[in-house]
């Protein structure tokens, strides 16, 4: 390139841009590449809709029946939503809890033990108890999100999730 010839990129800077508009979510301003730009999603704004709908507690869902678990026994299931997994767990004859059951570390899914008593991650070794969701031991930088549990004519009903 000689020295008389401007680059693309400058050359659209001296049309009244500057640097700080230059910034882009995906590192390249579709300005410095128009074909590159048409095929960027557009980055979507969080909506104070959006906000009010995850601070809603999200509608009782049953679990399980009382009846379903013995003492030391887990049920899987899905809570609030699809995407989150959870795990119910029989302490005794009268005690269900429930968690997310994703590890506060790296969501990593964790374990029910009924040996030890407690949940375990198996990808760093991370621990929680069972009867609370505190971080026994391990990386977990918090206890697990506890869901809150409703037993009411024989159904075990999640009716929102505490966070940790």
């Amino acid at each position: 390139m000689s020295e008389t010839t401007v680059p693309r990129w400058r050359a659209r800077l001296s049309r009244g841009l500057e640097r700080r508009q230059l910034h882009h979510p995906a590192g390249v301003h579709p300005l410095l590449d128009p074909d590159l730009g048409r095929h960027l999603p557009r980055p979507r704004l969080l909506c104070l809709q959006d906000v009010e709908k995850r601070r809603q507690s999200p509608p009782p869902q049953v679990v399980a029946g009382v009846g379903e678990l013995r003492v030391g026994q887990v049920k899987l299931f899905r809570y609030p939503t699809e995407n989150d997994p959870a795990i119910l767990i029989r302490l005794d004859e009268d005690r269900f809890v429930a968690y997310q059951q994703r590890c506060t570390h790296l969501s990593c899914p964790v374990m029910y033990s009924r040996e030890r008593g407690r949940l375990e991650c198996p990808c760093h070794n991370g621990a929680f108890d069972a009867a609370s969701g505190q971080v026994l031991e391990g990386p977990p930088p918090r206890a697990l999100p506890q869901i809150d549990l409703l037993v009411h004519q024989g159904q075990i009903l999640a009716e929102g999730v505490r966070p940790s």
